[in-house]
């Protein structure tokens, strides 16, 4: 019995071993694709684990001709350029990966999701400096500091606002984007609300899929597609705000 038991254990041990080795393989992999320069970079550009995922940039001059201005666009010997990838790049990038269709989102949308994103790292480290300043270790301008802190804590509150008056249902009170009640409910799935969403796909830039998956519901282009949509809707809703 004992012999048994230890047995067990051991078993038990070498399986969370081959799981932590498996996760740690899955997160090496994705270092390394993210740091290897995208198909058509320059040559001049190479691997950087630091910079994350990238696209290739082309850089458009406008000129002005007979005709009036004119967008040129014209690719250098040596390759395009690349930038860093936003968190909608991602999840076009991961859409192309399973089919053809064009850009989900559009342009305005890009510019919004940025802005969002960037304002919501500034005040989350924002506050950090702010506790340092209250302290009194802070040096320099330290009312100038705060106010803008407060503008920007403003700022995202009323976007994260009109996010809201987007979604908000008035039969539950709730901001659903996928509801999970009746069948649904019994089937193990849990509600996906418009800001788990947008923290999910903005600040911590995780596939959609994985949303979908850990609330229990099943990675299907329909379901993809409604978070898809929902986002963009709440990207529109913000767009200069």
């Amino acid at each position: 019995m004992l012999i048994e038991q230890v047995r067990d254990r051991m078993a038990d041990k070498v399986s969370d071993g081959k799981l932590r080795l498996e996760a740690e393989a899955l997160r090496v992999a994705r270092v390394i694709a993210d740091a290897t320069p995208p198909e058509g970079a320059g040559t001049g550009v190479h691997a950087a684990p630091a910079r994350g995922a990238a696209r290739v940039f082309r850089e458009v001059q406008v000129v002005m001709t007979a005709n009036g201005p004119r967008r040129r666009s014209t690719r250098p010997a040596e390759g395009d350029a690349i930038r860093c990838a936003s968190a909608l790049d991602l999840i076009e990038v991961r859409r192309r990966s399973r089919d053809a269709d064009g850009p989900i989102f559009s342009p305005a949308e890009h510019m919004a999701a940025a802005e969002y994103e960037a304002l919501f790292q500034r005040v989350m480290s924002g506050r950090v400096k702010c506790s340092s300043l209250d302290g009194g270790t802070g040096g320099g301008d330290a009312a100038g500091v705060m106010d803008a802190m407060i503008d920007s804590i403003r700022r995202l509150e009323r976007m994260d606002a009109r996010i809201a008056s987007q979604f908000f249902d008035q039969r539950t009170g709730h901001l659903h984007v996928l509801r999970a009640e009746g069948p649904a409910a019994q089937a193990g799935r849990r509600s996906i609300f418009i800001q788990d969403l947008v923290h999910w796909a903005l600040i911590r830039r995780e596939p959609l899929t994985a949303l979908l998956e850990r609330r229990g519901w099943p990675k299907q282009t329909r379901y993809l597609q409604r978070l898809q949509k929902a986002l963009a809707q709440a990207l529109t809703a913000i767009y200069g705000l």
